[in-house]
């Protein structure tokens, strides 16, 4: 297969620690699993956000915010989507 996740357990993030994460200095991320991760940025913004490998080269795109877009919904929606898509040989990006 041409595209992949990144390996790994899914659902490692639990809610009060998604509520908890703090900006930092620098944009950091909060891994849930399978490519899906939460990028906390400086000012406080949270993005969901979908790694993935095309060609043996790291990707990755932005799906939605949170709050706007909850753990439980980001899991169900945005990354099984998303792995859905890698499966059937479709490009995220396109």
């Amino acid at each position: 297969m041409w595209l992949y996740t990144m390996a790994g357990q899914l659902n490692k993030l639990k809610q009060k620690e998604l509520d908890a994460a703090k900006s930092k200095e620098r944009a950091h991320s909060m891994s849930d699993g399978g490519g899906l991760v939460v990028l906390v940025q400086p000012s406080g913004a949270k993005w969901w956000r979908f790694r993935y490998r095309h060609n043996d080269i790291p990707n990755m795109i932005s799906l939605r915010t949170y709050p706007d877009t909850d753990l439980k919904t980001a899991r169900n929606n945005c990354g099984a989507e998303s792995r859905q898509h890698i499966q059937n040989g479709r490009s995220l990006a396109s």
